[in-house]
């Protein structure tokens, strides 16, 4: 049987989020009591207690981040504003396994996660 994520114990981490997406996923993820972490920097520690990480993928410049992300299994959300073919191959080579669309919504990040 599989459990919901215990969002109260668990973070995303958004990595390499410009400010008003960045801004915008907070606010979607304060509402709906997720705790997050924000990483700007290539090669910040990802902490253990991560639940999913979500990427901007028009401002990815953290491989050394993703690298930690997929080798602790984490599943990786691109965050992208065109749902082209070229986007989707490009969040399928850094590894992604969902997809969340711009404009954010509250309704498209509780289903993303």
């Amino acid at each position: 049987m599989n459990l919901p994520p215990d969002f109260g114990r668990h973070r995303v981490a958004l990595i390499d989020c410009s400010e008003r997406n960045l801004a915008s996923l907070e606010k979607s993820l304060q509402r709906l009591g997720v705790q997050w972490l924000s990483i700007q920097q290539d090669e910040a520690d990802v902490p253990d207690d991560c639940l999913a990480a979500i990427v901007e993928l028009d401002s990815v410049q953290g491989p050394a981040t993703l690298a930690q992300v997929r080798a602790r299994n984490v599943p990786i959300i691109v965050l992208t504003q065109l749902d082209t073919l070229s986007q989707i191959q490009r969040g399928v080579a850094l590894g992604a396994t969902a997809i969340l669309n711009r404009p954010i919504t509250q309704s498209s990040v509780y289903t993303t996660l």
